[in-house]
């Protein structure tokens, strides 16, 4: 579980993504779908456009390996 707050999955929290390397986490209201890696503005695209989650978390980091060793704490 990312230690931020959920944010809406909506077009405001689309903008708001970086477009980098980070970790994050998509989830309805009573639950998550686990923490993924990869470029957070596309998958939150990506989520809004074809998806049903309801809400989104994330956090940025400097490098794909950073995400990786932060994704595997969050996990």
């Amino acid at each position: 579980m990312i230690p931020v707050a959920w944010r809406e999955l909506t077009r405001e929290a689309l903008r708001e993504t970086p477009n980098g390397v980070g970790v994050y986490e998509f989830g309805d209201e009573d639950s998550s779908r686990g923490v993924d890696v990869g470029v957070v503005r596309d998958a939150v695209k990506e989520e809004l456009s074809y998806g049903d989650a309801a809400r989104v978390r994330w956090r940025s980091a400097p490098t794909r390996a950073a995400a990786e060793s932060m994704a595997e704490e969050y996990r």
